[in-house]
Formats: structure tokens, C-alpha cells, sequence
């Protein structure tokens, strides 16, 4: 994979300049999350490890305005895997081929249910569904906040982010296909709920208040 793995982050240097770039939320080391996340679910799940491997890296190359970014990565990744001089008899083969390319296409279809897809797609939506969940929302949201509002930004400001996304992601039981992503994602949950609390706890906030702003607020930002 180390050839496909040097074309992805190729790929991803030339996105910077095509959509909103920060640092910390760099796709290509998000990519990598992912197929970390990825490896724990195959543990438990199993399907074909190559196939899975090689969806996630394929999974956010692309970008154009106005197009499901899950397509324009499935039709990159297509273009990769029948080019002689990338590809490798390990991944491109017809029937692996087709599997990596569905897998990336359907990646960002969270909605539908996981009956009909196969272990390899509902492994790669679970690993991407699982990325900046958990701890690494907190540090997202407090730095994107500063970053946002560097004159206004405070802990309380933070805390009402982090509890907007924590409600935002609650209840998503039906976005995850497999029974292990499942489990993750009702762990990464309960750590987000936790540390609301203790923050709560720690700033002294009055908390029915303060949710019951927070979610004015969310709804007229939505309307």
C-alpha cells in the first residue's frame, strides 16, 4: 500500500488550495484516524482487511464544488485501480476493484441501512462516523472557537459548542452499520457526556439554564 498511500497524500496536498484548510483538521491525517479506527472494528467485524485498507485511503481524496465528494473519490479511485502503472495485483484484481470503489462511493450514505452493503463498506462508514468524536471533538472545538472568535473565546463559549455537537451526534444509533462501530460510538458518547458534566461541575454552570440557551440558540441558527 505504500505506493497508493504516497498518491493519496499527493492528492490531498492539492486540496488545500480547493477548499477550507486548517491545520489540525488536515483529511490526510484524518485518513489515517480513520484506518486506525478502521483496524479495531476488522478486529472484531473481519471482512477483507486489503479492501478495507485501501477505501480509506481513497475515501475523502476528492473534491469538487457542487459534487458528493464520495463520488468524486470513488471516480478517482476507479481511474487509480485499472491503471497499470499504480496498481498492483493485490488490489486490482476485478473483484477487489469493485469492492474498494462501492465502498468509497457509499461511504458517506449514513442514512440508508447497512442490510445490503457489505462488512468492508459498513467498516469504512463506521471508521469515518468515529473520527473526531471523542476527545479529539473537545480539542477540535475549543481550537475552531479561539480560532473563530479569538477575542470572545472563553470556556464557557467552549463548553456551549462542545454541548451543541454532543446533542447534534446524540442518538445516531442508526448511522453505524456494525455491531463493534456501535459500541465505540455509545463509548465515545458517554466520554463526551462526561466530560460536559465535569465542566459543568468545574465552571459552576447552572446547567438547565445553560442548555436551555444553548438549544435556542441552535434553533435560530438553523431557522
Amino acid at each position: 500500500m505504500n505506493k497508493l498511500r504516497s498518491f493519496v497524500k499527493n492528492e490531498m496536498e492539492t486540496l488545500k488550495n480547493k477548499r477550507d484548510y486548517r491545520r489540525f483538521r488536515d483529511r490526510y491525517k484524518h485518513t489515517k484516524r480513520v484506518l486506525e479506527w478502521a483496524r479495531r472494528i476488522h478486529a472484531v467485524e473481519g471482512g477483507d482487511f486489503t479492501v478495507i485498507e485501501a477505501a480509506v485511503w481513497f475515501h475523502d481524496i476528492g473534491w469538487e464544488d457542487g459534487v458528493p465528494h464520495a463520488l468524486v473519490s470513488a471516480r478517482i479511485a476507479e481511474e487509480y485501480l485499472t491503471n497499470n502503472y499504480f496498481c498492483t495485483e493485490e488490489i486490482c484484481n476485478e473483484e477487489t476493484r469493485n469492492k474498494i470503489i462501492n465502498a468509497v462511493k457509499m461511504h458517506s450514505y449514513k442514512e440508508l441501512p447497512g442490510d445490503d452493503m457489505d462488512i468492508e463498506t459498513r467498516v469504512l462508514i463506521d471508521a469515518d462516523n468515529l473520527d473526531e468524536l471523542g476527545a479529539t471533538l473537545v480539542i477540535m472545538d475549543s481550537i475552531t472557537d479561539y480560532i473563530n472568535h479569538p477575542e470572545e473565546s472563553t470556556y464557557r463559549n467552549v463548553y456551549k459548542r462542545i454541548y451543541k455537537y454532543y446533542s447534534k451526534l446524540s442518538g445516531k444509533d442508526n448511522e453505524f452499520k456494525t455491531n463493534e462501530g456501535l459500541r465505540l460510538y455509545k463509548d465515545r458518547m458517554e466520554f463526551l457526556k462526561s466530560f460536559l458534566d465535569n465542566l459543568e461541575f468545574e465552571l459552576g454552570l447552572d446547567m438547565e439554564t445553560e442548555k436551555m440557551k444553548i438549544e435556542k440558540d441552535f434553533k435560530s441558527a438553523i431557522n
